[in-house]
């Protein structure tokens, strides 16, 4: 069990009782030793597949000495090879890799949203330079009115 905290006279937690400490106090440990034996678990378990790999074995049978159960352990030894599309093909002219007209493309951006973009640019003036950065107007964008503010009464 874990070491309790020293008690100084006059310091104890006088909101709950020392049974329902303790009790919580051993239930927590025990709950740590839970933990700490799955971790162990999972290490083993890590160990028997890498074993059973080295050795190219590919299932295990134990019987339980207690009950006479059969327990198999069973490890896949060949590599698996996925596949996936990625919807692009290779041209007929040369190296140059296009998207296919199948369904794994991505779409693009609606065309109404185009046009909203453009017509908003060309509202404030914007403008693009040969290399697509945008330029700086001219002359700034209005501003908005400001909203006037009632008074508290």
């Amino acid at each position: 069990m874990a070491r309790r905290q020293l008690q100084i006279a006059g310091t104890e937690r006088t909101d709950i009782p020392p049974e329902v400490d303790a009790a919580g106090e051993k239930w927590l440990e025990l709950r740590k030793e839970a933990r700490r034996g799955r971790e162990r678990a999972t290490e083993a378990k890590a160990q028997v597949i890498a074993l059973m790999g080295a050795f190219k074995v590919p299932v295990f049978k134990h019987r339980d000495p207690d009950t006479g159960e059969v327990i198999t352990l069973g490890v896949e030894m060949k590599p698996h090879l996925t596949a996936k599309k990625s919807g692009e093909v290779e041209s007929e002219v040369g190296d140059e890799v296009r998207p296919s007209s199948g369904g794994d493309s991505t779409p693009g951006p609606h065309e109404g949203l185009i046009k909203q973009a453009m017509d908003a640019q060309n509202e404030t003036n914007v403008t693009e330079t040969e290399e697509g950065d945008v330029g700086v107007p001219d002359k700034a964008a209005p501003k908005a009115k400001a909203k006037k503010k009632r008074k508290a009464k």
